[in-house]
């Protein structure tokens, strides 16, 4: 998992969280190819960081507020 939290736009999921994103968004921003994106995305929705919003055929990422968020955002401010 440490491998994941090294990318600047993790912090930024981690901040938002109101917010949503779209994969292409993220892959674009980070310039992180678009099936390592997906990768990543799909690992930390596994491990509950993420939840995977499904509308229609797009699919929507959001940052799931419980105590494994709370503890990453503390590690990403120090």
């Amino acid at each position: 998992m440490l491998p994941l939290v090294k990318h600047q736009w993790k912090a930024q999921l981690l901040k938002d969280n109101d917010s949503l994103f779209h994969l292409n968004k993220i892959s674009k921003s980070t310039k992180i190819p678009l099936s390592t994106t997906f990768r990543i995305i799909k690992k930390l929705a596994r491990i509950g960081i993420i939840d995977t919003i499904k509308i229609g055929k797009i699919k929507i990422y959001k940052t799931k507020i419980n105590k494994k968020t709370r503890t990453l955002s503390s590690l990403l401010k120090q």
